[in-house]
């Protein structure tokens, strides 16, 4: 009896060991079997590589989206390196730039020590016209414009519509005149000195007057963006000045290169930088320098 039980026993773990096998190679050939219908089947939602050489083909596929996507005879390696040299690149887009460039009528300075300067600092102006007027035949691309960052007009910016086109003419037109560059467009914003930088923001003529009151600062601030804003150069209309806020777009057609300019007045009378502007105004200070 004992040695019938015995059997039995034997039996039983017999097959539950056969059981357990046969478990293991079902398990693992549903195991293969979805890894190759992910991994080699681009008809699901899984991808498909290839490998051939230095080659590299990939396709990837959405079942959600149903849009496919392809990367041919691409290389890859474990380690990567850079084959390009940047000072080979061909450039096809470039603007020049500039700020704080006004100069006054007369070429003076606001400097105590101004006396000590040479003959580069009083002219200053002249020298880099001259230099922006050779770059713009050296330079890979010509430029699409010159960005000007403001204080276009020294001391204080426009002072009348009256004498607008005369200071334009003087120490504007009269001074980016070279044949390179006479013709580009010029993208301004207006710096804290077109809008102060004297006793007064308002003016009577084209001297500084104190304002009557908040309202006519205010209307002041205004006249001296519009008269910038509203010139119109005889040079193919190149200064643009849209808004205090604007954009502006250049491109090279050939390469489809393109830039957007955003430019952002952070004088603007609606701004924090309008306080900014008024301390400029020393004529409201009564002698006290704080």
């Amino acid at each position: 009896m004992v040695s019938k039980k015995v059997a039995i026993t034997g039996v039983v773990v017999i097959l539950a060991v056969i059981g357990v096998i046969v478990g293991v190679l079902v398990a693992r050939k549903s195991s293969d079997s979805a890894s190759e219908s992910s991994g080699t089947n681009s008809s699901g939602s899984g991808s498909t590589s290839t490998t051939s050489g230095s080659g590299t083909s990939t396709t990837s596929s959405s079942s959600n989206s149903g849009t496919t996507y392809k990367l041919k005879n691409s290389t890859s390696s474990a380690s990567s390196s850079v084959t390009s040299d940047p000072t080979d690149a061909k450039f096809t887009l470039s603007a020049f730039a500039i700020g704080d460039w006004g100069t006054t009528v007369t070429k003076d300075s606001c400097c105590t020590r101004s006396s000590t300067y040479n003959d580069y600092d009083v002219n200053a102006e002249d020298i880099v016209a001259n230099l922006m007027n050779q770059q713009a035949t050296a330079a890979s691309a010509a430029p699409k414009c010159i960005l000007s960052h403001g204080d276009n007009f020294y001391w204080t910016g426009i002072d009348s519509e009256d004498g607008r086109d005369s200071r334009f003419t003087t120490t504007f037109e009269g001074k980016y005149d070279g044949d390179n560059i006479k013709s580009v467009p010029w993208v301004n914003v207006l710096g804290n000195h077109d809008y102060g930088g004297a006793s007064y923001i308002c003016s009577d003529g084209d001297n500084p007057a104190e304002c009557s009151d908040a309202d006519a600062i205010v209307t002041a601030l205004e006249n001296k963006f519009s008269w910038q804003s509203k010139y119109t150069s005889p040079n193919d209309d190149r200064w643009i000045l849209k808004d205090h806020f604007y954009v502006y777009s250049i491109e090279d057609k050939d390469s489809g290169v393109s830039i957007d300019i955003f430019n952002v007045d952070s004088g603007d009378a609606s701004t924090h930088a309008a306080q900014q502007t008024c301390c400029q105004c020393y004529g409201y200070a009564e002698g006290d320098d704080d």
